[in-house]
This record gives C-alpha cells, sequence and structure tokens, in this order.
C-alpha cells in the first residue's frame, strides 16, 4: 500500500475513533515517505491519546520541536518516556524543554517541569521501598473488554457497577461476583432510560436511595476528561429507579464539563464531590464540593467550593473519593509529583 493510501486510511480511522489503527497507518505511510513529517506526528498524537507510551515516546522522538506551532510536543514526548519507564531520557528531554521553551507562559511550563523532575525522584525513592506484596487481579472477561472499562462503583460485596465503552459509547452496567468470577456485564436492574447521550461515572449514596451519575455529549464517541458531562441524579423508588433529574445550573455550568461525582453522608448533610473545569479553578480539571441537606428529599445544594491548592493544580485532578472513616480525600492528579500520567 503506497503512503498516501495509508494516509488516507488512517484519517478514515481517526475520524472513527480508532486510534491505534489509525497510529499504524499514520506510522506505515511515515516509514514511506519520512520527508510528511505531519505523519509521525499524528501517529505520536494517537498513540499518546491511547496510553500507548511506548509507541508514542518512539514516535515524538522523530518529530520536530515547535511543529505545526505545537510548542509542548517535547512535553509531550519526555511524559511518554517518564509514563515508559525511561526516567534518564526523561530527564534530559525535560531539561531540555525547560531550556528551550520561549512561550510566553513559560513560567507555568517551569513549575510543571519541576514537578515532573520531582515525580521522577519520587519513583527512585518508591523503588527503593516499595512493598512487592500487594496482588492485583484482573476480574476477567465478565467486565473488561477491548473497549475502555472505569469508574467502577460497589454496590454491595458481590455486585459492581461500572462504565464501559463497548459499543462505542459510554453506559454503565452491572456484574455480580461468582466466586473468583464475574458475570457477563448487562446493564442494572430497573436503571431509567437515558436518551439522547452517554452515561458513565456514578455514586451510589451510603443509604442506597440516590445514584449520582452523569448524562455526556454523545458527538464524537467516549473522549475520556475531554467529553463533556454534566451531574444527574436518580432516586430509588417502589418502582424502581426514577427518571434522571439535572442538577442545578449553578453546578452543572453551561460550557464546562461536570463530572465523577461522589457521594457521601456525614453530620447530616449529603456532600457531593466532583470534577470540572468550571472558571474560578486552579487549572484543567479541579475537584469541587457542594452540600446538601439530608433532611430534604431535594437537589437543593449549596454554591460549589473549589478544594483550593493543597489538592488542586495546574494540571488535572479527577476522580475524588472521601473516606468518612478516615477523613481523607483520594484522588489523581497529573499536577503533583508522581510516577507520569495520573
Amino acid at each position: 500500500m503506497s503512503w498516501r493510501k495509508h494516509r488516507k486510511l488512517a484519517r478514515e480511522l481517526e475520524e472513527k475513533g480508532d486510534y491505534f489503527a489509525a497510529a499504524e497507518n499514520y506510522r506505515m505511510a511515515w516509514e514511506k515517505k519520512q520527508s510528511k513529517e505531519e505523519l509521525i506526528y499524528r501517529a505520536a498524537e494517537n498513540y499518546f491519546r491511547l496510553r500507548d507510551y511506548r509507541n508514542a515516546a518512539d514516535a515524538y522522538q522523530h518529530v520536530p520541536n515547535n511543529y505545526n506551532d505545537d510548542q509542548l510536543v517535547l512535553l509531550k514526548y519526555a511524559r511518554a518516556l517518564k509514563q515508559d519507564g525511561q526516567y534518564e531520557k526523561a530527564k534530559t528531554v525535560f531539561e531540555q524543554l525547560s531550556s528551550s521553551y520561549t512561550g510566553p507562559d513559560k513560567a507555568i511550563l517551569q513549575d510543571i517541569v519541576s514537578s515532573e523532575m520531582r515525580g521522577i525522584n519520587l519513583v527512585r525513592s518508591l523503588n527503593t521501598n516499595m512493598d512487592r506484596r500487594m496482588e492485583i487481579l484482573h476480574p476477567g472477561i465478565g467486565i473488561n473488554t477491548e473497549a475502555e472499562e472505569f469508574g467502577p462503583v460497589s454496590i454491595d460485596a458481590n455486585t459492581l457497577w461500572f462504565t464501559s465503552t463497548m459499543g462505542g459509547t459510554a453506559r454503565i452496567y452491572a456484574s455480580q461476583r461468582m466466586g473468583r468470577n464475574w458475570s457477563k456485564a448487562e446493564t442494572p436492574a430497573g436503571f431509567p432510560v437515558v436518551e439522547g447521550g452517554q452515561y458513565a461515572h456514578g455514586s451510589m449514596s451510603p443509604d442506597g436511595q440516590r445514584f449520582y451519575f452523569t448524562i455526556c455529549n454523545n458527538d464524537k464517541g467516549w473522549q475520556g476528561i475531554n467529553t463533556r458531562c454534566e451531574i444527574y441524579v436518580t432516586k430509588q423508588s417502589a418502582n424502581g429507579w426514577t427518571k434522571p433529574e439535572r442538577l442545578p445550573d449553578y453546578i452543572n455550568l453551561d460550557k464546562a464539563n461536570t463530572t465523577m461525582p461522589q457521594v457521601v453522608h456525614q453530620a447530616g448533610q449529603e456532600y457531593l464531590f466532583f470534577a470540572s473545569n468550571r472558571d474560578g479553578g486552579r487549572g484543567g480539571m479541579d475537584i469541587w464540593y457542594a452540600a446538601r441537606d439530608l433532611g430534604l428529599d431535594n437537589n437543593d445544594f449549596t454554591f460549589p467550593v473549589n478544594l483550593g491548592p493543597s489538592v488542586n493544580t495546574l494540571g488535572d485532578e479527577l476522580t475524588p473519593y472521601y473516606l468518612t472513616d478516615e477523613g481523607v480525600l483520594y484522588f489523581s492528579s497529573n499536577g503533583h509529583p508522581g510516577m507520569g500520567g495520573f
């Protein structure tokens, strides 16, 4: 196949959301026509999007700095190396980026690079002191598919609700534990019909009476944190789960992504934690919370509060999970020093 045919096929696959096949065809096109820098750049971008960091790093190394006015090519290259465990190479590229970047937001970039470098030092410390007795088990094909599975919610000791993009759009599914295996995923019993959108990222209230989740834009399939979502709630009734109710406008701000709800009960209040890129944040996706009175059966939450700089960074903070017994918030971040990514 000629490089032009590979490029044409790659563009079609990219449009359909088959990013791995698109990346492979861009790469094969570039191997036949290496003067076309766009080809290896598109391959790198698609590999990176899929978190295939080894292939992404291999592709980014052939992309010129600032290609296509993308001044963050070196940052993505360095992060791909770091995610792949190539820490010395990543350190070298981060240092190169720090000295060569000339954009107007250089101070912000220096903070990002500094955090990434501290993460590399942290990894070295963790490798020395890591407790290797932890066993991580795969639940099997009843839950996991070739698509994306995420956002698990433990309903009880033997029931798991989660989100999957199998079929091309995000939906919430349920699976039952049967010994060491899990049943084939299916729509939760009595779950309301959701029309006109994808739905994902759920959280069950501690009393089992409310289930908060997001209904998301369906224009281009699931785009991860780039998919715009809004938080809804469905309530338990004698006839099953009620029609989803959208939370108020001051929570679901226009044009903002409001997602990944988690609810807890404490001192007569229901606290709703969520991630959003709404105005007033530190940068990217931040973690916010709002509260309502448990004595009232309404959706009248307080105005959302940003958790501040001890939690939120210039990067993205996601997947809040607050443990009331410990008084500790667990979350994912690509802004705090770490091993790379979230």
